[in-house]
């Protein structure tokens, strides 16, 4: 496939389109993206790609037991206990009800960790708006059982900044991409609170690795041992 790069207009337009697309017509945006890389960059992507396919694979699990998540630690064990969550909510038309059902641990474990990767990948502003506002007013309690006190006072700061903002969030339509994304971001006035939660936030794997050691319990179903 030919070098060929894509314009600004042509990736926002594609962007903006990519839910009306079929698996297919997906696979080709991806191949064509891809070719239109600098040489040393998709060598660069491939490099990773093979060292990637090298590694074991990452620790799954299957049910929450003492035994399961006392082999887990570190960035294994966030992953795993996300996807383990993610797979219960991900069958629920309901996503809050269904958080609410699961143990008091794994639901803490599941917030803390969904606002981490998203404030500390693109900020408050990604939080919001790739994430209910029924999913943010679960974060604040969240944190402060975690002993993340200071970055619970922030995020209850930022969620009324965001309350104040709410036209950009809870008024999307399905198509909107890239473009409005950009535009909400840099009329936002949550970048403010971004540093001061991302030094937060840095803290929080160990603060779940202790709450965990000191409330196992609090992660186990009915019966589970």
């Amino acid at each position: 496939m030919a070098n060929k790069k894509m314009s600004l207009d042509e990736l926002m337009e594609v962007s903006n389109n990519l839910h009306t697309k079929s698996p297919a017509e997906l696979l080709a945006i991806q191949e064509e993206l891809f070719a239109s890389l600098p040489p040393e960059v998709r060598e660069a992507f491939a490099k990773m790609k093979t060292e990637a396919d090298a590694r074991p694979p990452r620790p799954t699990l299957t049910e929450i037991s003492a035994e399961a998540l006392s082999v887990l630690s570190g960035e294994d064990l966030d992953l795993a206990v996300y996807e383990y969550v993610e797979r219960q909510l991900s069958n629920s038309t309901d996503r809050l009800a269904a958080l609410r059902l699961l143990p008091r641990g794994l639901q803490l474990f599941y917030l803390s960790f969904i606002v981490e990767v998203e404030v500390m990948n693109g900020g408050l502003h990604q939080f919001f708006w790739n994430l209910s506002f029924d999913m943010a007013e679960l974060i604040v309690p969240a944190l402060r059982e975690l002993q993340a006190r200071e970055a619970a006072d922030i995020f209850e700061q930022a969620v009324i900044v965001a309350v104040e903002e709410s036209p950009t969030y809870r008024e999307r339509k399905k198509g909107d991409g890239f473009a409005a994304y950009a535009e909400s971001n840099a009329k936002s006035e949550l970048s403010k609170f971004n540093d001061e939660f991302c030094s937060c936030a840095e803290k929080f794997r160990t603060l779940r690795a202790t709450f965990l050691q000191s409330h196992e319990e609090q992660f186990l179903s009915p019966g589970s041992t």
